[in-house]
């Protein structure tokens, strides 16, 4: 047998054998990777109904927050039972506990009593605690149920949110308390589909199981929704998704096989030329297949083989660069990553709510470290808030941002409350740190409960603002908004000289104080358009007529995250909105 025989003899079980390994690793892989992607991308669909339905629930609490307020403890007023009427929110009744019995005092619409085990229901719940329903037969209407003192509370409102979540008829529910059962549309007809399917439904959470129907395999997708009390699912058919993969693994063997059958034919031909080159340019790449490195190969011939080693040898430089850039990318990743958990350890917890006031603040950055900052401290008679912008953002302004931290720290130890003396060491630690490169435009300010005053003082930064609680029956305009402009000094970090000073003005309970930095006003959505200075106003005047002027963070916070969405943003965004609560 010649060379020529022996050579194409091994090189045909070689291909073949190579060729079903390669093509059963990559099935194999190809299998797993459509298994993971179907199993996330059961769970979105099921994540993504929830979230519908979430905001179909946010919905109903907020008409029920809004009915509340416009009840003075024993009727609603015209006005909301009018306007709920005209936008179709349905009912609510309050009823007050009165030596033990339960007085019915008023209802949006008219309606009958509640029976006696439901109100005995109400007056056992525990007070503040909101508890819903929902009847799967009529999934318009959310129960809502809720004790506040000796109120209870019963709404019985529009809900839209499962409607919305299941427009296309592919959702089941399982309420377990109540023994329902809703099956989705290609289920209808699995005599066995109740007692497996519920059977997986477990837990508080998401998640994704595989069961038999009828000997069929299906992919159920779940999650537990409280509003509901009750399970959501989706159910899909593995076999009419696989059925497709299978055809296209069926192809891709096929032109595998004569792929095959073309390289001998090919190779018969001109095998006694190039077996030495092949075989130094297969050493080559096995040798980097199987350590991730190989030599440059170094072959005399101009043929197809040796223009192929050239481009190999082309790639393995890439290719070597790539994983050069690769390892350095990956070490930035986790310099950043530490950084961004670092800074996040600085910032304080989001909100103090005390028998007095309640602060809450905002922060997102706009890229892994911010150079934003916002702080707060406070003792039983006063409370000292701090916010500020460092030029830029990343890990440059996230440097200066720690270096403040670091003397708020130091003045809070140091008992230092004065907010011109705060501002007055940290220019100095900022104008050593960055040398006049870096600067942070900041505003600290004290609240003096006993006093009712905020004294502060500005280093160049956005001009923060009191909304005053307007006299009863009467609604205020942006005129009325006082804005905080005098003691007003250079940025920290610009000058060792800069003075800065103090002013104080009444904050009084019922009032708001709120500040900002730059990138809310210049916080941009999908068109490009900035949120602006003028919105931020309109929504502390709006919040203020409409008597929750307590809530204008949670507001502005909504407000602004709605606008966004996931668009990138110039600059990082900070704000923090304090209450002073009204004894």
């Amino acid at each position: 047998m010649s060379i020529k025989i022996k050579f194409l003899v091994i090189t045909s079980l070689l291909l073949l054998l190579s060729s079903a390994t390669i093509f059963w690793i990559n099935r194999t892989s190809f299998l797993d990777d459509k298994r993971s992607y179907l199993y996330s991308s059961a769970l979105e669909r099921i994540q993504d109904a929830t979230e519908v339905i979430n905001g179909g629930s946010n919905k109903v609490m907020e008409r029920l927050q809004t009915a509340l307020l416009f009840f003075d403890g024993s009727v609603f007023s015209p006005q909301i039972k009018t306007a709920a009427q005209q936008q179709g929110w349905g009912n609510i009744q309050i009823y007050r506990t009165i030596e033990g019995n339960a007085t019915f005092l008023d209802a949006l619409s008219e309606s009958p009593s509640l029976p006696a085990a439901q109100l005995q229901y109400l007056q056992k719940m525990p007070e503040g605690k909101v508890q819903t329903d929902v009847n799967l037969d009529r999934p318009e209407n959310m129960i809502v149920y809720y004790r506040k003192g000796d109120l209870l509370i019963y709404g019985q409102l529009t809900f839209e949110g499962l409607k919305d979540a299941n427009q296309k008829n592919t959702l089941g529910f399982w309420h377990p308390q109540k023994k329902q059962w809703k099956v989705p549309v290609g289920l209808a007809n699995v005599s066995e589909a109740h007692g497996p399917i519920t059977a997986q439904l477990t837990g508080q959470g998401s998640s994704v199981r595989e069961i038999q129907l009828n000997g069929n395999d299906y992919l159920v997708s779940y999650t537990w929704i409280p509003q509901l009390q009750a399970y959501m699912f989706q159910v899909f058919d593995k076999g009419q998704i696989y059925s497709v993969l299978q055809q296209t693994m069926n192809k891709t063997l096929l032109a595998s096989a004569l792929i095959i059958v073309l390289g001998l034919i090919a190779t018969f031909f001109s095998v006694d030329s190039l077996t030495q080159s092949i075989s130094a340019l297969a050493g080559g790449m096995s040798l980097f297949a199987s350590t991730g490195q190989s030599k440059p190969i170094q072959l005399k011939t101009n043929d197809e083989v040796g223009r192929m080693a050239k481009v190999f040898n082309s790639m393995l430089e890439k290719i070597q660069g790539l994983l050069r850039q690769t390892e350095e990318k990956a070490r930035m990743e986790a310099e950043l990553e530490t950084a961004k958990e670092v800074q996040t350890v600085l910032l304080p917890k989001p909100k103090v709510d005390t028998d007095h006031f309640t602060l809450k603040g905002f922060y997102q950055p706009a890229s892994e470290c911010g150079g934003d900052l916002w702080f707060h401290f406070n003792d039983d008679k006063r409370l000292f808030v701090f916010i500020a912008d460092a030029t830029g953002h990343g890990v440059p302004a996230a440097l200066i941002t720690a270096a403040a931290r670091s003397v708020l720290s130091l003045s809070m130890a140091e008992n230092m409350w004065d907010p011109s003396k705060v501002l007055s060491m940290m220019n100095q630690v900022l104008c050593d740190l960055a040398k006049g490169e870096k600067m942070m435009t900041a505003f600290a300010a004290l609240y003096d409960r006993e006093a009712g005053t905020l004294t502060y003082s500005n280093a160049s930064h956005d001009f923060p603002m009191i909304s005053p609680l307007p006299p009863e029956g009467k609604k205020i305009k942006k005129n009325d908004l006082v804005f905080l402009t005098d003691a007003n000094s250079k940025r920290l970090g610009e000058s060792r000289e800069s003075q800065f000073h103090t002013a104080t003005v009444p904050l009084m309970p019922g009032g708001v104080f709120f500040a900002y930095t730059d990138g809310l006003i210049d916080a941009v959505n999908g068109t490009g358009t900035a949120y602006g200075e003028r919105a931020v106003i309109k929504t502390a005047v709006d919040c203020t007529n409409r008597g929750s002027s307590k809530s204008l963070h949670d507001i502005m916070q909504k407000q602004i995250v709605e606008y966004i969405e996931n668009q990138e943003q110039p600059d990082d965004i900070t704000f923090l909105g304090l209450y002073i609560k009204q004894t």
